[in-house]
């Protein structure tokens, strides 16, 4: 459960998307967090520590290009 959009938010179909992920090309994907959490203990560790990730509903992984991450993301889903 991801999409990807250049800087806009998901469709409003698509309300279950609550996390904005930012990656290294500046591509924005969006996910539902419940499931990133459910799915992924480094993602369950971000999301659930305590810091700025936690509140903020979105995480920035200025190393890793957006391609990847969906990838990565398509996986865990």
């Amino acid at each position: 459960m991801i999409h990807i959009e250049n800087g806009n938010k998901p469709p409003a179909a698509l309300t279950e998307h609550d996390m904005d992920i930012l990656c290294k090309d500046e591509k924005k994907l969006y996910g539902c967090r419940a499931i990133l959490v459910a799915r992924s203990e480094v993602l369950e560790g971000l999301l659930n520590n305590g810091m700025k990730e936690s509140f903020e509903g979105k995480i920035s992984f200025p190393a890793i290009d957006s391609s990847g991450m969906r990838i990565y993301l398509c996986w865990i889903t």
